[in-house]
């Protein structure tokens, strides 16, 4: 009975913790909010495992073509892992986030953020996992940009290759014409 699954997941962490891997694992966007939940209120080794398995969903999730599901565990777990311990869980969710949504406002918030770590990874995101229109985002956003941004917006243009640079072919000057 579902009642009682409910109870002895509320009393037993271990329960709580198979069950939320098994979900996980399987991929249903159902278990979304419980995983997540699972996560969030687990201390130490627990928090890791069950974070890992929100992560695997997220995954699971991907594979099924269900981006906006994966989407709501990456952001939760880029909104709520903030300590330096849990760095590489906003990397992760970062990454996800760029492969679910190709949004160059998220690697430009990750770029921010003042840990250097995320922000290589957000420049090497940028690089890789934005589609094939993140060129023209990037030439976009270069033009909006604080003079303090367009360096990185540059390097990672340049990163892209012969795709990246030859948004400025045709007027080499574009960058000092940047309103700002």
């Amino acid at each position: 009975e579902f009642k009682s699954l409910k109870s002895v997941l509320e009393v037993d962490p271990l329960v709580r913790l198979v069950a939320c891997e098994a979900l996980a694992n399987i991929g249903d966007a159902a278990a979304v909010d419980a995983v997540l939940a699972a996560a969030e209120a687990a201390k130490d080794n627990d928090r890791v495992r069950l974070t890992d398995a929100a992560l695997l969903l997220a995954a699971r999730l991907l594979e099924a073509d269900k981006k906006g599901d994966a989407e709501r565990i990456y952001r939760a777990l880029w909104d709520s892992r903030k300590e330096i311990e849990e760095r590489q869980v906003r990397i992760a969710a970062l990454q996800g986030l760029v492969i679910t949504r190709g949004d160059l406002n998220d690697i430009l918030a990750a770029m921010k953020t003042g840990d250097p770590q995320i922000r290589a990874v957000a420049m090497r995101s940028a690089v890789t996992l934005l589609g094939p229109d993140g060129t023209q985002k990037l030439v976009d956003a270069l033009q909006k940009a604080p003079p303090a941004d367009r360096p990185a917006l540059l390097a990672i243009l340049g990163a892209r290759g012969p795709v990246g640079t030859a948004a400025f072919r045709d007027d080499p000057l574009q960058v000092r014409r940047c309103p700002g």
